[in-house]
This record gives structure tokens, sequence and C-alpha cells, in this order.
């Protein structure tokens, strides 16, 4: 499929509903396509570097986020890697970016140094997502570098940009289900931060509680 047939493709996939509230989240050009949607069109395209690359630099927040689904991950070296993130500018393509691709790649723990400490809102948010990834995925880290981690989420978090400060939040979550030392510290950083705004274009949605979700026995009885 050329470029123009996957836009037109993702455009019959749109929905209402998620059109009308990523525009009020801030998405400039975007159909609302479902995440079962983007699936369909992902396992019919398969892996195609250069149909990512034009879907990409079309600037649609759907197309966006299927090019991330379908990107190489052999491809993802660093300078590819920033160039993409950069033009980042809805925390939706944030997260597809990081989830489908950057974690697949050789580059991804040294570029998620370099993120968390951009200037760069979505920047930002993709360091902290990887950091969630690795949060769950690697043990090879230690307490001592969780706990800094944690201690810069505290200090900072408060004084982020909207989706920094969401992405942040889903961080310290996700570091605080490592292990009993960690979530032990990370309950305490939750308390530190305490209540969390978040505008998500609708009033309803509210962002998680780290403390209720850190504090839950089921939870804590399942750590180490």
């Amino acid at each position: 499929m050329s470029p123009s047939e996957v836009l037109a493709a993702l455009e019959k996939k749109s929905t209402v509903k998620l059109r009308e509230l990523y525009s009020k989240q801030g998405a400039q050009a975007v159909f609302g396509v479902s995440p079962a949607g983007f699936k369909q069109l992902a396992k019919l395209l398969g892996t195609n570097q250069s149909l990512a690359e034009a879907l990409w630099q079309s600037g649609n927040v759907d197309a966006m986020i299927l090019a991330a689904l379908i990107a190489d991950p052999e491809a993802g070296d660093s300078s590819t890697l920033k160039r993409w993130a950069d033009s980042i500018s809805f925390y939706k393509v944030a997260d597809a970016f990081v989830d489908e691709w950057v974690v697949k790649t050789k580059t991804a723990k040294d570029l998620m140094e370099f993120w968390i400490k951009s200037p760069k809102e979505f920047v930002r948010r993709c360091g902290y997502r990887i950091l969630a990834w690795f949060a769950a995925n690697d043990r090879s880290i230690s307490n001592d570098q969780w706990i800094a981690h944690l201690h810069v989420i505290m200090n900072e978090i408060q004084y982020q940009e909207n989706w920094a400060r969401e992405g942040m939040n889903t961080t310290l979550i996700a570091i605080g289900k490592i292990n009993r030392v960690v979530n032990m510290e990370a309950m305490i950083v939750a308390m530190q931060v305490g209540k969390l705004y978040v505008d998500y274009g609708d009033p309803s949605i509210k962002p998680p509680v780290a403390m209720s979700i850190l504090a839950d026995r089921k939870l804590r009885d399942r750590l180490e």
C-alpha cells in the first residue's frame, strides 16, 4: 500500500469519540483510530521502514502511531530515533513510538538517559516511558539507581508540563512495582508529591493515584 492508501484506510477506521477526545487533548491532525484498528493495519502491512518514514512525515497522529508499529528495530539507530522524537507533539504518539519501536532497539537505554533531561515536553515523556519499560522488564538495575530516579521525580514532577508530568507519574508507579524496598521508597515519594493534576481534555478522566496503587495489599504481597 502507498502512504496515501494507508491514510485513506486509517480514515475509514476513524471514530468520532476518539477524534474529539484527541483534538481536545491537543492533536492537530487526527482521525481517531482505535487500538484494534491499528493492530489490523499493522498486521496487514508488516515491518516496512520506508512506509513508516513516509507515514511519520505526514504529521497525522494516527499515521505516526501506525508508523511506530511497522518500523524496523534494526533501523532504529540513535540519530533516526532522535529525529523522530523531536517531531512528536502528542502523547499517544510518544507512547506508541517508545512501546512499539524504541524499546526494541539497541539504543533504548542510552537514549533514555539523554531524553529524561530534555527541555522538550514530549521527548522527556519518551525518556520516562522508556524508564517505565525498564522498571517492568530489567532486573539488572540496582535499587539505588531506581531510588535516585524516584527522588528526581519527587523533586520535579509538579513543575513539569502536562504530558511530561503524566508520564512521570506512570513511571513512579512502574518503579514502585519492582520490589518491596523500592515500593516503600516509591510510596514515600508518592506521599511527598501529593495530589497530581493532569489535563486530559475531559474532566471525568483522572490520573492514576500512585499511592493507592502502590499501597495495594495484593501488589505488596507479590513483591519480593
